[in-house]
């Protein structure tokens, strides 16, 4: 994303009507992918992963180039995928929730490595990495986050993370002391460590000019900052990692962010998955 200087400087000079800052992007490119498309994960500038459920036709782990030429099909089947992410050397974790297992595959090839069956997960939605290598997966129906540890043949066990505010969580990003993660039921982000201690939340107080609508996609860069998609409010907010709200982003050209539904951002680049399985991405101004 560039400096994280840089970024801040930017929404200081830029006052929305609301006085909500706003963070300018530039639009790269628009592009369609196949019905029923599920999340986004940006590897490089140039390559995007999306995933994608089955409904009548087959689901997918699809990668795409930055102005949305297909460069391959990871995976094709009747399977539904949703939560996808990257470890740091660059291997892809995809959530099949028609199998309830996490599958791993090669970062060079897109082989398949390994699967990881998801015991104690009921309704898995998304999923992450921590730096440590835990795996974190969101039970939406269980109104939980999962730990899966590391080492899948050591002695230790899933264990699950709740919370009252924890209530019908979308997504969730790990970040280097625990973990962010977006709650629809309670229109709120909580930032969590792995103890199920609440760090800091967003949108849960009685202050109207902090609320959320419905939270859903949630990122972070790597400088910390964290971006969460509200898709009621057409809205995607930057927060630093102690809490504090940076800034709208806003799309340059003044074209309206309709629809957001999940977000990833890397190397400066940012794509979001908008409904009606449209993907754009941006650079920061």
């Amino acid at each position: 994303m560039g400096s994280q200087q840089s970024v801040e400087t930017n929404a200081s000079q830029n006052a929305s009507e609301d006085d909500e800052a706003e963070i300018l992007v530039e639009q790269l490119s628009r592009f369609s992918v196949k019905e029923s498309a599920s999340h986004i994960e940006v590897a490089s500038k140039n390559k995007i992963h999306v995933t994608r459920w089955t409904y009548d036709d087959d689901g997918a782990i699809d990668t795409f180039d930055q102005n949305g030429k297909k460069m391959k099909c990871i995976h094709s089947g009747h399977q539904s995928f949703t939560g996808i992410t990257l470890s740091k050397l660059g291997f892809l974790f995809a959530l099949n929730t028609t199998k309830k297992r996490i599958e791993e595959y090669g970062s060079a090839d897109g082989r398949k490595v390994k699967n990881f069956k998801l015991d104690y997960c009921n309704d898995p939605q998304a999923v992450d990495i921590m730096p440590s290598g835990e795996l974190l997966v969101v039970d939406q129906e269980r109104h939980r986050v999962i730990v899966y540890p590391n080492n899948r043949k050591s002695n230790s066990k899933p264990r699950a993370i709740t919370h009252s505010l924890l209530r019908e969580p979308y997504d969730v990003a790990a970040t280097n002391d625990g973990f962010y993660v977006t709650c629809a039921a309670t229109h709120c982000l909580l930032k969590m460590d792995l103890n199920g201690e609440v760090l800091w939340s967003f949108g849960d107080s009685g202050d109207s000019s902090k609320k959320f609508k419905a939270p859903q996609g949630v990122c972070v860069d790597e400088v910390g900052m964290v971006y969460v998609v509200d898709k009621a409010l057409n809205c995607i907010y930057m927060f630093n990692k102690d809490g504090q709200l940076k800034g709208r982003i806003t799309d340059k050209g003044r074209e309206a962010m309709k629809r957001p539904w999940y977000i990833s951002v890397k190397d400066g680049l940012m794509a979001v998955l908008f409904s009606h399985n449209i993907v754009k991405t941006y650079q920061f101004v």
